[in-house]
């Protein structure tokens, strides 16, 4: 009840001017209502009578955010970090999930270490740290800091549950069993954890016990869709796509939403050319008009079909969702790429400009620059995009060819024998290897 919330705020506003809370919870409310101008002015008159309220930073740096004004959403939560009590850890945490979502995993794993110093033992610290670690691909630390975020959590099974999900983030699947089978000691009916289990078993090779939960899951939540779902996984880990096909669709019924939706389209998979989840997908959007998730599926599968025209249509209104979906602006550029549209490149250094750390946004930036004649730029964003993720082979494959077209050609020569070795498939294998005969 926003309305009766705006009311009862003002109200105690009324009663005593110089109580800071509800000034606070009236800002949250004009961003919430996108009322960025109304929120600016009432945050920027209490830090003007206390500046070092973090609070109102805090929500400044939201605010900013909102606005697309990412340097200076950092500002404000580096600002509130800095004046924050040797206890609060709020800032930091909010700082280094301001970073991952601007895909920075060097500096969000920088903020949460400053926070660590604080509250070693907090399991949101600690929860957090991980998840930097899990971004910064370094696996073997962030199993360590979760073994130590297991035993703070006891044997209290939410917590558990988010471990064991971060547990799988890092390739720890036994790690993650760990903790569901403490989530479930203490609370064997809890639901999540249950859930979690079956997918666990499943990626521990054991689809009989992983059907035997599930369909114990159904017997007890007869009008559920998880059950249904996990059966489905399950007949998916026994490559059975039929079956998968069926409990999939049994759970949308039961229980329709992006998350059933998107497995039945994945179950569907390549059936009748991609149409059949394409239809799928169509039909949701038009009930469903601000469902991301589902929008960005369908406009992946018109990319992945090769109607590109539509593709491009289906991210731009991704894009009117969720206008700051770096990912979204990437895809966008590579489908414009793909129709030969010199707009690829602006809408590619949106992309970039949103995830500037991002190797597959600077890599196709480079291309676009590439195809657009920019040589010499292009080059040098490839280069960098190699350094960031060197294990990619098409982007190897990209900067071999515009090393091969500047007259580098033993550079190039090792670039597509990297991108190669292995038998790895990747989009322009076949473009690769023809390359590669031609500089032999």
């Amino acid at each position: 009840d926003l309305p009766g919330a705006k009311v009862a705020f003002e109200q105690a506003v009324k009663l005593n001017d110089k109580f800071v809370a509800p000034k606070i919870n009236l800002a949250r409310l004009e961003i919430a209502a996108k009322s960025y101008d109304a929120a600016a002015a009432r945050l920027a008159a209490i830090l003007k009578a206390n500046e070092k309220n973090t609070e109102a930073m805090g929500e400044m740096a939201v605010l900013s955010e909102r606005r697309g004004q990412h340097a200076e959403a950092q500002r404000w939560l580096e600002k509130a970090n800095d004046l924050a009590d040797p206890k609060e850890v709020r800032w930091g945490l909010a700082l280094s999930e301001f970073h991952l979502r601007r895909d920075r995993p060097g500096p969000a794993l920088d903020a949460i270490k400053k926070v660590s110093g604080k509250l070693p033992d907090d399991l949101g610290v600690l929860l957090a740290y991980a998840k930097a670690q899990v971004a910064n691909r370094d696996m073997a630390g962030a199993k360590g800091t979760l073994t130590s975020a297991t035993r703070v959590a006891d044997y209290n099974p939410a917590p558990q549950v988010q471990i064991a999900l971060l547990q799988l983030a890092a390739h720890n699947v036994p790690g993650a069993a760990y903790s569901l089978e403490k989530a479930l000691s203490s609370q064997p009916e809890f639901l999540p954890a249950q859930a979690l289990m079956t997918e666990v078993e499943l990626r521990l090779g054991d689809p009989t016990k992983a059907e035997k939960r599930a369909k114990e899951i159904a017997a007890k939540h007869p009008k559920r869709a998880i059950a249904h779902s996990l059966l489905g996984d399950v007949a998916i880990a026994r490559n059975q796509p039929a079956v998968a096909q069926d409990a999939y669709r049994r759970a949308h019924q039961l229980e329709p939403s992006s998350d059933t939706l998107l497995r039945l389209m994945s179950a569907l998979g390549n059936q009748e050319g991609g149409k059949a989840a394409i239809q799928l997908a169509e039909h949701w959007m038009k009930t469903h008009p601000n469902d991301a998730r589902t929008q960005r599926a369908l406009a992946d599968g018109y990319a992945r079909t090769g109607n590109f025209a539509a593709a491009k249509k289906a991210y731009e209104g991704l894009l009117k969702i969720t206008p700051d979906d770096g990912g979204a602006l990437n895809n966008l550029a590579n489908v414009l790429l793909r129709l030969k549209d010199p707009a690829a490149i602006p809408v590619a250094e949106r992309a970039v400009a949103k995830f500037p750390g991002n190797a597959s946004a600077i890599d196709t930036l480079g291309w676009a620059l590439y195809i657009g004649g920019q040589t010499d730029k292009a080059l040098q964003l490839l280069r960098d995009a190699r350094l960031r993720d060197p294990a990619h082979p098409e982007i190897r494959f990209h900067l071999a060819s515009v090393l091969a077209q500047t007259g580098r050609k033993t550079e190039a020569r090792e670039e597509l024998e990297a991108a190669l070795k292995g038998g790895q498939n990747f989009e322009s294998r076949v473009e690769a290897a023809a390359l590669l005969k031609t500089l032999k």
